[in-house]
């Protein structure tokens, strides 16, 4: 994994989240993975290309997509390319699951910033999960495609079933430090609170 590219949409948004990605208290994470932000442009992409060329690219340079949350709508769409081509080895794309409170709420930027990094420290963990999103609270799904909650298959969520069930899911703490990196174990379990329950979800 080399670096992030913006979508050609939120090209504005995810140079504001780089921003605050490559300023404190986040900076030294940022100079610790050796991040950079690649442009389409840079990358022999366009505001017209398509989103299999978006995705091929991408995997190609090790780069990670972030998105807006974008919906399944032909069979060409990003959502149908990830679920047609990603294998073991494919970089997930990471999705602003609500674009507008990106938008108008710093706290929610900082929540997403939290995010982002926590799945950029484990990226090898994360391979093969084809979308991994920011909930409507800005805290990162850390639910896989295919682990078992509750007896049931689990998928990425979609930005209504967020909001309708208000699902909250509990991150590990970053380390204090970039040095601790290496040293700091990703927890086996975490618990999702949504109202009135708390469900435990066991990693692989």
């Amino acid at each position: 994994m080399k670096g992030l590219v913006a979508d050609a949409n939120i090209q504005g948004q995810v140079e504001y989240l780089v921003q605050r990605m490559q300023s404190d208290p986040w900076a030294d994470f940022w100079q610790a993975l050796g991040l950079v932000l690649r442009r389409f442009e840079e990358i022999g992409l366009s505001g017209d290309s398509t989103d299999l060329e978006v995705w091929n690219v991408c995997q190609a340079e090790q780069l990670i997509l972030i998105t807006d949350n974008r919906n399944l709508e032909s069979e060409d769409s990003l959502e149908a390319t990830i679920r047609r081509n990603t294998t073991s080895e494919s970089l997930p794309v990471f999705t602003i699951a609500d674009i507008n409170e990106f938008r108008t709420n710093n706290a929610y930027v900082e929540r997403v910033v939290e995010a982002l990094f926590d799945y950029l420290l484990r990226i090898d963990e994360v391979r093969g999960t084809g979308r991994l999103y920011t909930l409507e609270t800005g805290l990162g799904s850390r639910t896989r495609p295919g682990d078992m909650v509750n007896g049931n298959q689990s998928a990425p969520p979609s930005h209504e079933s967020v909001v309708k069930h208000s699902t909250r899911v509990l991150p590990p703490r970053l380390p204090k430090q970039p040095e601790q990196l290496a040293m700091t174990p990703f927890p086996t379990h975490m618990y999702a609170e949504s109202p009135g329950s708390k469900q435990e979800i066991a990693f692989r």
